[in-house]
């Protein structure tokens, strides 16, 4: 972990370094003085490989940078696109990108490892890769990488996890898609005392713009009902619900569970 003063001099927002890029100097001396004296190579080609060390480590923050950006770019047309292994997709780009992986930040690379275990469907993965980019910031860290740990603890089953870390988000006024319904979702599912469980939802019903987002709401309220005693009007929910229900049907059936458990 870093220093009390390193964090007070980096401020907030800023991930920490650290410090490979440096290794390129002292790799620089060992490696000229092996060419000179172990291979007996003229001083000339011992300056140039020196030198080829030295511009690398000069270059190193932008090539991390630039890296980091080129990637950030080429994720966001694999994520959106709807054909092919986008996980597959997503790790070979980023085994692709040496100067993040080798030159950049560790909060920045956690961050793209854990969005590559999110697309390729590991939650567990993605929220490890997540907690470590997380760790790896000093101050208030990117919204998306605490957005991401949110999702990823929720979809891993990480209940209580995904409540603190969504309620982070709302901290910071950040209005997203699915976030106060798997707020409400995974409050319910910690068996964690809430008042506010009913206005999520209520703004979830306001957000949903398609109808898998209100059939979604719909099945937290009804095991809302359910966990709080009114069964009736959790089956009546349900019955208003179509008999095919996709990837919602987990969901369904979780509602079914709660209002068969014993009272």
């Amino acid at each position: 972990m870093a220093s009390e003063r390193t964090r007070r001099n980096q401020g907030p927002g800023a991930p920490v370094p650290d410090g490979r890029h440096h290794l390129l100097i002292p790799i620089s001396v060992l490696t000229s003085a092996a060419l000179l004296y172990g291979a007996h190579l003229p001083y000339s080609v011992a300056l140039v490989v020196a030198g080829a060390f030295l511009a690398l480590y000069v270059a190193a923050p932008s090539l991390s940078r630039r890296s980091r950006e080129a990637f950030d770019r080429d994720a966001l047309a694999i994520r959106a696109s709807k054909t092919g292994d986008r996980g597959k997709r997503l790790a070979e780009r980023l085994d692709g990108a040496w100067p993040l992986r080798v030159l950049g930040a560790p909060a920045d690379l956690h961050a793209r490892r854990a969005m590559v275990a999110d697309e390729a469907g590991h939650p567990r993965e993605a929220r490890d890769a997540y907690r470590r980019a997380l760790d790896a910031w000093e101050g208030e860290p990117p919204l998306a990488t605490l957005v991401g740990y949110a999702n990823a603890s929720y979809l891993a089953g990480d209940h209580v996890e995904a409540v603190v870390s969504f309620q982070k988000v709302l901290d910071r006024s950040a209005m997203l898609p699915r976030l106060h319904v798997r707020l409400a979702h995974a409050t319910l599912r910690a068996g964690l005392p809430s008042d506010s469980v009913a206005a999520w939802l209520d703004a979830a019903e306001r957000d949903a713009d398609d109808d898998e987002a209100r059939r979604e709401v719909s099945l937290v309220r009804a095991l809302f009902d359910a966990k709080r005693g009114e069964r009736d009007a959790a089956r009546a929910r349900l019955r208003d619900l179509p008999k095919e229900l996709g990837v919602l049907a987990t969901l369904r059936d979780e509602v079914r569970e709660a209002i068969d458990a014993p009272a």
